[in-house]
């Protein structure tokens, strides 16, 4: 609000710019979303029917940036092009193409780095799920979900995704061992291991 505020350009504050349209008003929308979750989402089921829907529509765009990587662009088909573009405006392009150089992937976002920020955070919240479900085949999927968005991670040659996932598994396994090490223990016990450490 204060970046817009003070902004000499406050109509690209307000509503972004070419190819960057995450202006105040879409920024007021992730945070309306993040709240709108904290407070409806009550019960396992809720919580289970969101990270399903993530999972499934991460692994389809994975899959879609695997078949990018080898050569295979959904997007530059006929079929997609019809999809996206009107055919008013069809006939007024010579030529369509999509085209970042070969084995790359971009999936469903149009620049590959965009990807590798998705897949930094979509894929430690799969492997987070896939380790903590007591449902054999509740681990089976989110490891299948995890393992996908590995590969479309690597077609996407973006360093700052590798990084990002990189930083974020390993925070959670950090998370996943604190965890385990006090799971067993009683409150009173962990109480007075704390007092026993940080006593002089």
């Amino acid at each position: 609000i204060l970046s817009t505020l003070f902004s000499k350009y406050p109509q690209i504050a307000l509503n972004g710019f070419v190819e960057r349209k995450e202006g105040m008003w879409i920024i007021f929308s992730y945070i309306a979303l993040m709240f709108s979750a904290i407070n409806l989402i009550e019960t396992k089921r809720q919580l289970k029917a969101v990270v399903y829907a993530l999972g499934i529509s991460g692994a389809i765009i994975s899959v879609i940036s695997i078949f990018q990587y080898y050569g295979m662009d959904i997007f530059v088909t006929e079929f997609a092009k019809d999809l996206m573009i009107s055919k008013e405006i069809q006939a007024q392009i010579k030529e369509f193409n999509i085209n970042f150089g070969e084995k790359y992937s971009y999936g469903v976002f149009y620049n590959p780095n965009y990807l590798g920020g998705y897949i930094s955070l979509y894929a430690p919240l799969m492997l987070s799920f896939a380790v903590i479900s007591k449902d054999i085949k509740e681990k089976v999927i989110f490891g299948l979900f995890f393992i996908l968005s590995i590969v479309a991670l690597y077609g996407s040659r973006s360093e700052a995704g590798v990084l990002g996932t990189a930083g974020a598994i390993g925070l959670l396994i950090i998370l996943l061992t604190v965890r385990y090490i006090i799971k067993d223990k009683s409150k009173e016990e962990y109480k007075k291991i704390l007092i026993t450490r940080l006593a002089p």
